[in-house]
């Protein structure tokens, strides 16, 4: 009966995933509208040709839907819920990015990532890796104010941060990390030589580098995730770890 019950919610919390997400496509398809992003300014959107019409850039908006479908996959999984639906908002946020290039929603794209890097944090804290992460949280602070704001600074951010977490404890299911780091590695490569006026730079690419970037990332999200829940113990979600502490 408890199974059947957690695995009802389980079902809702993905459908309700489901539902936002396809919201946040509506709204995009609508027409974002808002102050334009200061990338306009330098003629540098991720290198891709701003078209007229309710989607600014196609390729990387809808190539941002990679990530979303990565969290509703992981939203009601144990424990990696929370993980799933800060991706099903990075994945929103990009998408809206890439599809109004107005600055509110650049800052949307920005908070989406964050979330990511903090969901690997809280999810990281309830399961056998959280000491592993407080040494990856210091290293990642120091990689973050070394390496400045900006969108370079959140992959460094992620990427010190998962390295952190290999630290200093190698599990059964050590591949999973070292294949997530992988994919993260590739990913950063294609963001850096597929900015505007990079190497791989073709903005009238039907699909161009940054486009790859975001289905190369959610690969990479799909095996840091599953890396968390291999570092799950019985009852190692955050509730347990609370009281864990309190008691």
């Amino acid at each position: 009966m408890q199974l059947t019950r957690q695995h009802n919610g389980d079902m809702r919390a993905r459908l309700l995933a489901i539902v936002v997400l396809l919201g946040a496509v509506i709204a995009a398809l609508s027409g974002l509208t808002g102050e334009a992003a200061s990338c306009l300014a330098r003629a540098a959107c991720d290198c891709e040709t701003i078209h007229g019409g309710a989607i600014a850039q196609p390729a990387n908006a809808w190539s941002a839907l990679a990530l979303g479908g990565v969290g509703v996959w992981f939203v009601g999984r144990r424990p990696t819920g929370l993980f799933g639906a800060a991706i099903v908002a990075a994945s929103i946020g990009s998408m809206w990015h890439h599809a109004s290039i107005t600055a509110w929603a650049a800052r949307v794209d920005a908070g989406g990532i964050a979330a990511v890097a903090g969901a690997v944090a809280l999810t990281a804290l309830g399961t056998e890796h959280r000491r592993d992460f407080v040494l990856g949280f210091a290293i990642a602070t120091i990689g973050l104010a070394w390496a400045g704001a900006g969108q370079t600074a959140s992959v460094v951010f992620g990427g010190i941060a998962a390295a952190g977490l290999y630290t200093r404890r190698a599990t059964r299911h050590a591949g999973l990390l070292v294949g997530s780091l992988a994919a993260f590695a590739a990913g950063s490569a294609l963001w850096l030589v597929g900015r505007s006026g990079g190497l791989l730079c073709s903005p009238d690419a039907f699909v161009g580098a940054h486009a790859v970037w975001h289905v190369v990332a959610a690969g990479g999200l799909v095996l840091l995730g599953l890396h968390l829940e291999s570092g799950s113990t019985p009852g190692g979600d955050l509730r347990s770890l609370t009281r864990e502490i309190t008691t």
